[in-house]
């Protein structure tokens, strides 16, 4: 693959998604000129906006939807007008962090996540080395359980103090165990290696950001949204079902 430094100009395909602004964002700092497609007039106008410190170094084109990416969770910058309206994978986190468990169960079910931020990066140095000609990357930080989520907000009150309606994030279960996860269901090894991703951003720094921009925006799921997330099949026991439709 032919290195593309800056300021040479890259397409980024579903600019306007919550991954997409990010590698945009990324791109723009380091002085590429970036093209981005998007799904809508006002999507691609907010992206002008959002990126006028950057001037005659965005446009934007209307092209349909072309897929989403999963289990990627941070920061959330891209235009959203309501919470349903959010990628799955941060309406999930966000369900991670408000539902209640049933005691005992908070490390029954594990995902592997990725810092959208680290995704953007790697985007980004892909695309000036000289190393990744036909290569395909997997980037993930690890995984996590409910509890580590917990815990991971509780181990720095820093974070935890700067986060807005703290009282709606359940607490886990202080007697629990710390759960140390030695296996993940992927691997970045090849992409810390080639790219130098050798410093992902810490499990609690990605949650509580998540939290904080998404209650910025003010746009919050009403209770009955919330419940059909948490039935998604995000891991819940056969007990949280069952009180779930007793309480439906």
């Amino acid at each position: 693959m032919p290195v593309a430094l800056p300021p040479s100009k890259v397409l980024v395909i579903g600019a306007s998604g919550f991954s997409g602004v990010w590698v945009v964002k990324t791109l723009l700092e380091k002085g590429y000129v970036v093209r981005g497609t998007v799904r809508s007039e006002a999507k691609g106008k907010y992206l002008e906006e959002y990126f006028k410190s950057h001037p005659g170094k965005f446009e934007f084109v209307l092209v349909p939807n072309v897929g989403a990416l999963s289990q990627c969770w941070g920061p959330v910058i891209h235009q959203y007008e309501e919470f349903e309206m959010l990628n799955l994978s941060v309406k999930l986190c966000y369900d991670m962090l408000t539902t209640p468990r049933t005691k005992g169960t908070t490390n029954d079910y594990a995902a592997d996540w990725i810092d959208v931020r680290e995704v953007a990066t790697a985007v980004s140095v892909a695309l000036a080395s000289d190393k990744v000609a036909g290569e395909r990357f997997i980037l993930d930080t690890g995984s996590a359980t409910y509890q580590n989520i917990y815990d991971s907000l509780r181990v720095d009150p820093a974070i935890r103090s700067t986060l807005p309606s703290v009282e709606l994030i359940q607490a886990g279960e202080p007697v629990q165990p710390p759960q140390v996860l030695d296996f993940s269901f992927a691997s970045s090894a090849r992409a810390q290696k080639v790219l130098g991703l050798n410093k992902p951003y810490p499990l609690g720094l990605t949650v509580a950001e998540t939290w904080r921009t998404i209650h910025e925006n003010g746009k919050l799921p009403a209770a009955k949204l919330q419940r059909s997330i948490a039935t998604f099949g995000f891991g819940t026991s056969e007990k949280d079902k069952e009180e779930e439709a007793a309480a439906a």
